[in-house]
């Protein structure tokens, strides 16, 4: 959880292999049996917020302050 304080994400994705990074601190890699279960990894990628939830009054705000991607 990251709460309303600025944060950077990292995420390298390479053949079979993920690797989240969080500040620069914390680092989740995904392999094997965790990539398998995503089928086709088709290099997918999308920026944004996408708030789940039936709360009322509830909300998502998302602020970039930069964004990098390359291939």
């Amino acid at each position: 959880m990251v709460g309303d304080e600025k944060f950077t994400l990292e995420i390298v994705a390479s053949e079979g292999r993920m690797e989240v990074t969080l500040n620069d601190s914390q680092t989740l890699i995904y392999e094997g049996i965790h990539m398998e279960k995503w089928g086709v990894f088709e290099n997918y990628f999308k920026a944004g917020n996408y708030l789940a939830s039936i709360e009322e009054g509830a909300y998502a705000k998302v602020k970039y302050y930069s964004l990098e991607v390359s291939h």
